[in-house]
């Protein structure tokens, strides 16, 4: 996978924070979340946002987290997203706490121009399978709390829905869905 043109830094190594309060995704729970939502979580050590810079200007922003699975009992979806890992009642992941486009930049990605969400995600893969490969962490892959609007994003880029419920449900304000760690390798080979 070639690398994209883009800096990444943490939001709160920046020291010029006006492009933070300057940005907006054009979702407002995005936008929240980005102008002040992530300070206490990041204090915490809950999540880390970070800022996607394309030269001087903030294109995109993502935060990150670790996370667990937990199932009491087996689960299709499970299965089909992890395999034999499916069965555990437990699985390390990576969970996507955010992951927006700045709106001015925002526009259809195609295989030949990937979008800015298409490449920060493929960023995103990348660290996965660095921990994985450079530091030896186990990652059975990927979970994000996705609105409503960006889940065919998801989908179309390997993710499934975790369970049955979160596929069959309509009109909730987030949907759960994962991709597992044998995708994302695949992903960066590409």
């Amino acid at each position: 996978m070639a690398k994209p043109p883009f800096n990444f830094y943490a939001v709160s190594g920046l020291v010029d924070t006006e492009p933070v309060r300057q940005y907006t995704s054009g979702v407002q729970e995005l936008d929240t979340f980005i102008h002040g939502g992530y300070k206490d979580l990041e204090e915490n050590n809950v999540t880390a946002l970070s800022a996607v810079f394309l030269g001087n200007t903030i294109v995109g922003m993502y935060a990150l987290s670790s996370a667990s699975t937990q199932a009491i009992s087996k689960n299709k979806q499970r299965e089909l997203a992890f395999g034999d890992a499916g069965n555990y009642n437990s699985l390390p992941l990576l969970s996507i706490d955010h992951l927006s486009v700045n709106e001015p930049y925002q526009y259809e990605s195609t295989v030949d121009h990937p979008g800015l969400g298409t490449a920060i995600l493929r960023h995103i893969f990348r660290i996965v399978v660095d921990l994985r490969m450079d530091y030896g962490v186990a990652i059975a892959g990927i979970i994000v709390d996705s609105l409503p609007g960006p889940v065919d994003f998801y989908l179309s880029r390997g993710f499934v829905y975790f369970n049955e419920h979160e596929e069959n449900a309509i009109n909730k304000e987030t949907y759960k869905l994962v991709i597992s760690y044998d995708k994302i390798e695949k992903a960066c080979e590409l």
